[in-house]
């Protein structure tokens, strides 16, 4: 067992060494070969809220995205200010919107939503209003005669309804926007023709014929007057092809489109770079195209006191709006989604480094109360129509909001219907997130389908959101995002010193117990068992997660001590083995009732930058199974000591590492009581202990972490054959090892497949991200299969690089190794004397090397699982080492 034991952890350090070399040659692989696709720039009732009945279609959905609102500007004090936006949200469903995107930009949202899948945009790609030379020249000459603007539009409406063939999809255009959005951009060159040119920091981007012009020249697709294009559709698609998350450029606006949805996009906003329109990348078709709507600057008026001086025109965004959505609802016309990105909020954030802090606050209150107004007119609109709905959402936090760790957005959806006008509050969800008040931002695109009736939405990421309705949804969900923020503050502050107490605790008591420090090690128990009872104290904070962060962190050490001080009272053995057991108890039980302790603790979800929204993660899948078997080692060991030292003297007292507490030895017959138990009915009541615990983590509703199952098939197996397997199955070779190790993680894929499959009753809105993956490996998608392991090694990679668990990882196998030379024979000693640990403490080591090879963060896995061995072990061996002086 012993040479087993050096093999395997020969086997985890050289896991680690070759992971670290194949990134690193990764990274210079990437240097020296630079490819084109990866320049990319930096109490309640359930509501449904569509139905699949094409007569109860809404009349219009309209999206207001507001870049740069926050949960900061939810505040009750700032909400005062705003009473149609509180209105709004405690009349809606509401919640948090997770943005995360993989290269974290507003753009990035906007495609992400419309590929129904992560998506990339690499920088300078934008949408562009056509203009055609038909319009132009009758602009042109209507202004070079001095006629009115009223006859420029005119000529442009007719220009479009011919080329259009009548279609008023787009709405016809008002002629005050025809005639500022040329005082704004068009100057005549010295030919005397209307050419666009630069006004300040800006350039005619959106308007002129270069944009058009390069789109037909792209893509070989004519632009007509009145459409929104995308001209490097090309690039986008290539870039998106070369990721490995299968998103599909223009799949949203290609099936809205499909069941007859008109679609239309307004407005942009201004940053220091000039105008930005990239929202049309959310309703987009697959040709790059939208049919209407209107991203020129003919929004903006000139405003010195406004943000880079420009402001919205509100009045004429809502004429334009109203004229688009005049027949709406009138049969045989069909839904409508209206997109309007209101910009000045973001202005206002781009340029507040400049401002003076007086006159920063009186322009963020001007502007919140414009947002506020356009608000309530935009609902009073809706409210015309007998049944609508308005959506307000946010594609990214503001800074000072980012800073303070409020990574999610706010997001409602009202709902308006002639019988119900004032709205029903209450909070959304989706099988996504499995979390009251949390939707993912792949969720908006199932969800605006389903709300226009298309109910097949195989193949998106997300779901359709639904509603729980709550009286005082907007209290709970304010008071559940700054839980969520505490415990996200408090994550990126405690773990890295966590991590690093681990590892000095680890090498201080090795070092210790090489040097033979008697006295020193006596106390070096307690940070020893600190270290084993702390992840069970953090798990428990979940109790009390809306407190601040220093309040947190102020009870974790407390409890933790206190704790820790209480164990050292005890027997080593026994204090490992009541440590392990709390923490596979405190873990199951609260997995069953719903996980109402991870969804808090630092070292559980984190849904603010959307690693994980259910189930267990996998810095307590590593606690979950080395704290169980440890737990069935120590107390088998235990059984089988006391039952040896009644056979062979009555009354004699155990071995100073299995000394009783002084209540327990003066009852000798109790401890030939537990002599007694069978070793048959220890096996069997581990294997059923140990089988809860795999379809725990396999089930859909449980932990639902295949690595995590996977991990624990093998981790479970080993520790059950070394200790209760026969003799000739405890002495374990390597190469036998590995084929049972092989076996043991086939009947974790069978479980798997059993869990989530064949007894998956729930249809696919019940099933975990387990059960989709392997919908999509029945369905023959081995691409996407194959970017998920991709993507899962990448990041396992990068986190060996960069994670603080790997500094962990790294120094358990530094110490096992140590540990198995010196202090010379002790380890020997125990493969003979205490075989049942030695066995545990394999079973531990191999799961670690599992959950690294299997996990997509398997580092962090390996990370926490290695403790429980490295500790005990360390623990058990001062202990020899003290008792031997």
């Amino acid at each position: 067992m012993r040479s087993l034991l050096r093999q395997l952890i020969m086997i985890a350090g050289l896991s680690v060494f070759l992971c670290a070399t194949v990134d690193i040659c990764q990274m210079w692989a990437a240097g020296m070969h630079v490819q084109a696709a990866g320049s990319v720039d930096e109490g309640d009732e359930v509501a449904s809220l569509s139905t699949d009945q094409s007569e109860d279609r809404p009349e219009m959905i309209m999206i207001v995205s507001v870049p740069g609102l926050s949960f900061q500007e939810w505040a009750p004090l700032v909400m005062k200010q705003m009473p149609n936006m509180k209105r709004l949200a405690e009349q809606s469903g509401i919640a948090a919107l997770n943005v995360r995107t993989p290269e974290r930009g507003i753009e990035d949202v906007y495609l992400t939503i419309n590929a129904g899948a992560p998506a990339v945009v690499p920088s300078g790609i934008q949408a562009y209003q056509v203009i055609d030379e038909a319009d132009a020249e009758a602009v042109t000459s209507s202004l070079r005669t001095g006629r009115g603007s009223d006859d420029s539009a005119a000529a442009m409406n007719q220009s479009r309804a011919v080329q259009n063939g009548d279609d008023a999809a787009s709405g016809p255009i008002d002629a005050s926007s025809v005639a500022e959005m040329h005082e704004l951009r068009m100057d005549r060159d010295s030919d005397g023709d209307a050419t666009p040119v630069a006004r300040g920091w800006t350039t005619d981007r959106s308007f002129s014929r270069n944009g058009w012009e390069r789109f037909e020249r792209f893509t070989g697709h004519e632009a007509v007057s009145g459409e929104i294009v995308v001209p490097e559709l090309g690039y986008l698609v290539k870039i998106n092809e070369a990721q490995t998350y299968g998103a599909q450029i223009g799949r949203l606006g290609d099936v809205l489109s499909a069941h007859g949805v008109r679609l239309a996009v307004f407005g942009h906003r201004i940053d220091g770079d000039g105008v930005k329109s990239d929202a049309p990348l959310m309703l987009m078709n697959g040709a790059g195209k939208l049919p209407g709507g209107n991203i020129t600057e003919a929004w903006l008026i000139h405003d010195p006191s406004s943000p880079y001086g420009y402001r919205t025109d509100t009045e004429k965004l809502l004429n334009e709006i109203k004229n688009l959505t005049s027949t709406v609802g009138t049969p045989p016309a069909s839904s409508s989604v209206i997109l309007i990105e209101y910009g000045d909020w973001y202005s206002l954030d781009q340029e507040r480094r400049n401002y003076a802090s007086e006159q920063w606050e009186t322009v963020r209150w001007r502007e919140l109360r414009k947002l506020d107004e356009l608000i309530g007119q935009l609902m009073a609109l809706v409210e015309t129509h007998s049944y609508a709905q308005l959506w307000v959402m946010s594609p990214q936090s503001h800074a000072e909001a980012i800073r303070a760790k409020l990574h999610v957005t706010p997001f409602i959806l009202y709902e308006h219907r002639t019988a119900n006008q004032s709205g029903s509050p209450g909070l959304l969800t989706s099988p996504t997130t499995k979390r009251p008040g949390l939707i993912s931002l792949h969720d908006l695109g199932p969800t605006l389908l389903a709300a226009v009736g298309v109910t097949d939405t195989e193949g998106w990421l997300g779901f359709a959101a639904e509603r729980h309705n709550r009286r005082d949804a907007l209290q709970w969900l304010l008071h559940d995002v700054n839980k969520m923020r505490n415990v996200y503050e408090l994550r990126t502050n405690v773990v890295a010193i966590f991590v690093a107490y681990e590892v000095l605790v680890l090498l201080l008591a090795l070092l210790m117990v090489l040097l033979r420090w008697h006295k020193p090690l006596k106390w070096m128990r307690l940070p020893l068992i600190s270290v084993l009872v702390a992840p069970l104290v953090i798990l428990l904070l979940g109790f009390i997660p809306g407190y601040s962060p220093g309040t947190l962190a102020a009870v974790l050490i407390i409890v933790v001590f206190l704790i820790s001080l209480c164990c050292i009272s005890l027997p080593n053995w026994l204090s490992i083995f009541l440590i392990a057991v709390a923490n596979a108890v405190v873990l199951l039980a609260d997995g069953i009732v719903g996980s109402k302790l991870l969804k808090y603790s630092i070292m559980g979800y984190d849904p603010m930058i959307g690693a994980r929204y259910y189930g267990i993660g996998n810095e307590y899948m590593g606690v979950l199974v080395g704290s169980a078997v440890l737990a069935i080692a120590m107390f088998v060991q235990f059984v089988q000591a006391v039952r040896t030292s009644a056979a062979q003297t009555s009354g004699r007292l155990m071995s100073s590492t299995l000394a009783l507490p002084p209540r327990q030895s003066r009852h000798p017959h109790g401890l030939e009581r537990i002599g007694r138990i069978h070793p048959r009915v220890m096996a069997v009541i581990s294997s059923a202990v140990l089988i809860a615990i795999t379809i725990y983590m396999a089930a859909p509703n449980g932990g639902t972490n295949a690595g995590g199952a996977l991990t624990a098939c093998a981790a479970f197996g080993v520790a059950w054959l070394s200790i209760f397997g026969r003799d000739r199955l405890r002495r374990i070779g390597t190469l036998r090892l590995l084929w049972i190790v092989a076996a043991l993680l086939i009947v974790g894929l069978l479980l798997l497949w059993l869990l989530n499959q064949w007894l998956n009753v729930s249809g696919a809105s019940g099933k975990s991200h387990i059960g989709r993956a392997m919908d999509l490996l029945t369905s023959g998608r081995i691409d996407l299969i194959s970017g998920m392991i991709v993507r899962k090694l990448q990041m396992n990679l990068n986190l060996i690089r960069v994670s603080a668990w790997g500094k962990v990882l790294l120094t358990g196998i530094f110490v096992l190794a140590v540990l198995l030379l010196r202090p010379r024979g002790v380890l020997r000693t125990w493969q003979e004397t205490r075989p049942v640990w030695m066995g545990g403490f394999t079973a531990v080591i191999v799961g670690a090397i599992v959950a690294l090879a299997l996990n997509d963060s398997g580092i962090v896995a390996a990370g926490t699982m290695i403790v429980y061995a490295a500790a005990p072990i360390l623990l058990l061996v001062s202990e020899e080492v003290v008792d031997k002086r």
